[in-house]
């Protein structure tokens, strides 16, 4: 791809502030929309040391040792690339694990680079049309990136009818202009490179805008010509952030910060107990207790965690949990004294300072019990010491486990509610905002059952062919008419999207205003800041009462809506859900606390009725079961597999195969979801690999947004090869049912899933017994014209 007309910014010392400036202030003259003249478009593309001012650049980088203190600010170094320059980029790697560090174990240096789909709601196409437009990502950066370097590559194809000198695609962070790259339609294909200055990447989440204003060769041109697009490519544009985590003096409050939803790929944990031989219910329900706790504070970030009885890994974060007694083999000596009765420690590790180690501990079980409260507790603030005695607090009571974030059936809901605040776009940017909505697994909806609309927006300063368009999970579903008719603003304008057009779980309702102003005559318009779109944030969405009916196995649906730990409660179904750890060993530990981490993430809160367990799950329990594949219980295998019936089968048989001694290195992960054997109308899951040490590795994978996402089918094969991100989907179990099982909530699924079908079968009954009824109606008539002594029986 070209890349003219790209600039590239980096850090260095202030001798060039004056050639930094500069160029920053050409920057905001072009995107005025002035035609630069051709000295001001020369220099900006000149290399830097050409500039007047300009100094060569020291090559070396700041070691570790020598780092800047915090608060001061540096300003960034401005290069030029030259145009039609070939630029060489780093391989993209969409979805990194844990930053990749340089050199050996414990090296400090992380390059975690990510797709700038991946800062997207959902998957669509970027496109920016128009004279101008805009759009926005949000980025984050987070607390323990220390002297943090972010680059982005945003990669762009450009009508071949823009101008180059009329036309700029420029990018800013937190409003402050960054780089800009001219729109050329003879060369149509482009890159924009930057970085962006230390001073505004403070931790927490920033704005990466995009702005485009795209003109013709003519002098006056029509704002709204299909010719006037640039398409930004999400998939190959790239954000790499550049840094090493701080050294740590942790205390207590810090935790929300150290364990933060704004980390780049997926977290490490190091879960650290006694011995798997010695553990029993009481450690897994600290364990899975602690595991809701983190997987909370992560919010969406993967969580991978390992079962460990040291501290010997050096990198990664540690917390240990278990009586002083317990624990106080894998602690240094200098901590196991300083436990009390209930005791929370938080210290660096011992041999990288930039980790923790969180200690939760206490002198007997009581204790521990105590102190973990405190952790998970989100009504208790802890300190800022490093350290916290609770053996003399009053704790308040526990933390009742939250109401289900699903949208309740019958139920009005403000878009307030639902996180949305009033927002205004203006000009002719065409911005989309919207609400999350997230609906309960197996909402059977009927034909005519529909989400009520009711929006209070007002709009100005537009022609009559305006419009406000409205999408769903990406794909539009209506378009409203914003025409001035002498009134601007409606409240209460209702519309319905049918139910059955949402899915199980996270749905996006946004909106798109197009506004176009009215033009006085070809080259002159009102402003364009005068247009004016408003949504308040006191709209509406009605959900109306549907029964659940929910149709597995489907693993679509478990991805997008924790099923089953989450039907639970969502369809009041009652029972439990167990994590069965099919062996004790650490692996298969940390790849069944893996698990729960992710089902919390999906449904962002504290799951009731969940639990890990070493013993067979009871009769009417959903269970997942996680293991080797020659550990996995045959009791909670469906019958299928035992006998060898199925496809799923063959698959299973050929994990046993590589974990006594297979040919495979790599190992596939296997997830599969069928109806218990051991009592109808229970979800039975199974995660598998060839062994342990496979497991755990692809139950990180599975965490992840690469193969979750893509979760299809009742069996899924992933994590082999160069593809991490699934082999892909199979049905080979019969289907059953959880929820309304009465004749007509059965009845209403049916015909809420095939209506067209079921009505032409009802139709074709009802004909069919017409018929015989008519039929039989007119037999009785004609005998009884005829009468008794008409029938030749009784003729002589």
């Amino acid at each position: 791809m070209g890349s003219r007309g790209t600039v590239s910014l980096s850090h260095t010392g202030r001798r060039i502030a004056a050639a930094a400036l500069s160029l920053l202030a050409a920057g905001a003259a072009g995107l005025s929309g002035a035609p630069p003249d051709g000295k001001a478009a020369a220099d900006r593309l000149r290399p830097l040391d050409t500039l007047p001012g300009a100094a060569a650049s020291d090559p070396k980088k700041t070691s570790d040792d020598e780092k800047t203190p915090e608060g001061s600010v540096e300003l960034p170094r401005l290069q030029s690339v030259r145009p039609n320059a070939a630029v060489l980029l780093p391989s993209v790697k969409r979805y990194p694990g844990e930053p990749r560090a340089d050199g050996e174990e414990g090296a400090s240096r992380y390059h975690p680079k990510r797709s700038l789909a991946d800062f997207m709601a959902f998957d669509e196409p970027v496109v920016m049309r128009n004279a101008a437009d805009v759009r926005y990502f949000s980025i984050p950066v987070p607390w323990r990136a220390w002297w943090p370097v972010l680059r982005t590559d945003i990669a762009f194809q450009n009508s071949s009818a823009l101008h180059p000198s009329r036309s700029q695609l420029a990018l800013l962070w937190n409003q402050a202009m960054i780089s800009q790259a001219s729109l050329d339609g003879d060369r149509p294909d482009g890159r924009l490179i930057a970085e962006m200055p230390t001073k505004y990447l403070e931790d927490d989440f920033h704005t990466l805008e995009l702005r485009a204003l795209q003109h013709g060769d003519g002098e006056c041109g029509d704002p709204f010509s299909p010719d006037l697009w640039t398409q930004i490519d999400t998939e190959n544009s790239t954000i790499e952030l550049d840094y090493q985590l701080r050294k740590l003096s942790p205390a207590l409050s810090d935790i929300n910060r150290l364990i933060d939803h704004c980390w780049w790929g997926d977290y490490r944990l190091s879960l650290v107990t006694t011995d798997p031989a010695a553990l029993n219910d009481r450690h897994l329900d600290w364990l899975a207790r602690a595991t809701e706790r983190v997987a909370l504070l992560l919010d969406f970030v993967p969580l991978s965690i390992e079962h460990r009885t040291d501290l010997r890994r050096h990198t990664g974060d540690h917390l240990v949990i278990g009586t002083r007694q317990e624990i106080a083999p894998a602690l240094p000596e200098s901590i196991v004294s300083r436990i009390g009765e209930s005791f929370i420690g938080i210290y660096p590790h011992p041999e990288n300072d930039r980790y923790f180690v969180l200690v939760i501990s206490g002198i007997n079980d009581a204790g521990v019990e105590k102190a973990l409260r405190a952790f998970t507790a989100t009504d208790f603030s802890l300190p800022p010491g490093a350290e916290l005695d609770l053996a003399d607090l009053d704790l308040p009571a526990p933390t009742p486990i939250g109401e289900s974030r699903a949208a309740k059936p019958g139920r009005t809901y403000t878009f307030s509610e639902l996180g949305f605040t009033t927002r205004e776009s203006s000009g002719l940017n065409r911005e989309k905002f919207g609400v999350e909505l997230i609906l309960p697994p197996g909402v059977s909806a009927a034909e005519g059952d529909e989400v009520r609309v009711s929006l209070r927006i007002a709009w100005a300063a537009v022609r009559d062919d305006s419009r406000l368009k409205v999408y769903l999970n990406g794909g539009e579903e209506r378009t409203i008419p914003l025409a001035l008719n002498g009134a601007t603003a409606y409240t209460g304008y209702e519309f319905g999207i049918p139910l059955r057009s949402f899915r199980p779980g996270k749905n996006w309702l946004s909106f798109q205003a197009e506004l176009v102003p009215v033009f006085v005559d070809d080259c002159k318009s009102l402003d364009w800041e005068a247009l004016r779109f408003v949504m308040h944030d006191d709209s509406s969405l009605h959900i109306p009462i549907a029964a659940q009916y929910l149709e597995l196995p489907d693993l679509k649906i478990t991805a997008g809506t924790a099923v089953p730990a989450s039907y639970l409660e969502n369809a009041g179904g009652g029972g439990e859900f167990h994590i069965q750890i099919a062996a004790r060993d650490r692996n298969t530990i940390g790849a069944a606390c893996t698990m729960l981490g992710k089902f919390v993430q999906i449904d962002r809160r504290r799951l009731p009725g969940t639990r890990l367990s070493f013993e067979l799950p009871p009769p009417y329990a959903h269970y997942l079961a996680v293991g080797g594949a020659s550990s996995i219980p045959g009791a909670l295998l469906p019958s299928s597999l035992l006998k060898g019936e199925s496809e799923a089968a063959s698959d299973f048989r050929q994990l046993t195969g590589i974990a006594s001694g297979g040919e495979d290195p790599a190992g596939p992960g296997l997830l599969m979801q069928f109806e218990s054997p051991r009592r109808h109308g229970r979800v039975g899951m199974i995660l598998t690999a060839a062994d342990s040490g496979r497991l755990v590795e692809r139950a990180w994978q599975l965490a992840g947004h690469a193969v979750w996402n893509r979760l299809e089918g009742d069996s899924f094969l992933f994590g082999t090869g160069n593809d991490a991100r699934g082999i892909g989907p199979h049905r080979r179990f019969g289907s059953f049912h959880l929820g309304d099982e009465s004749y007509f909530g059965r009845l209403r699924h049916h015909f809420s899933a095939k209506p067209l079908f079921y009505f032409g079968a009802v139709g074709a009954v009802l004909l069919v017994a017409g018929a015989a009824v008519a039929r039989a109606l007119l037999s009785r008539g004609v005998k009884r014209k005829r009468g008794p002594f008409d029938d030749p029986l009784w003729s002589v």
